[in-house]
């Protein structure tokens, strides 16, 4: 009950970018990405603090919605269990040299922290779409 997510493409901004003008006017958001902003109010939000929030959200012009969305999450095959993923000897690789590789260790942003692929799973070109588009550029997979 004390988080505020936004859709921020709706109003024409991504994530970072309304972030962004509201630190401009000294708001601080909890988390913000290409699609979402997230803030969180807590017991030190000051008693106009919602007053503020409202008024620099209102101060912001709308522009015409971004229609950029997320790929859709792959579907995956498990090569191999978890935990032997993650015990095996890894290294570290740019994507794009990931494609038909196994995933040692799982890289998520947080929030929300949902790994586009698993532990033991096999990367394919749709996953390395999802993780350009979330800003991951490199995977531990397991060195073959």
């Amino acid at each position: 009950p004390l988080k505020i997510t936004i859709a921020a493409k709706a109003y024409g901004y991504t994530g970072e970018e309304l972030a962004q003008k509201l630190l401009e006017q000294g708001i601080v958001c909890e988390f913000a990405d290409t699609d979402f902003l997230v803030l969180m109010l807590s017991v030190d939000t000051e008693e106009n603090g919602l007053s503020r929030l409202e008024g620099a959200l209102l101060s912001v012009p709308s522009k015409a919605p971004l229609l950029e969305w997320p790929p859709k999450a792959p579907r995956l095959v498990q090569r191999i269990p978890m935990h032997e993923a993650v015990l095996s000897p890894s290294v570290t690789l740019p994507i794009e040299e990931c494609e038909g590789r196994v995933l040692a260790s799982a890289t998520v942003s947080c929030p929300p922290a949902i790994p586009v692929v698993v532990c033991g799973e096999e990367i394919t070109a749709e996953a390395i779409r999802c993780f350009r588009y979330y800003g991951i550029t490199h995977c531990r997979v397991i060195n073959e």
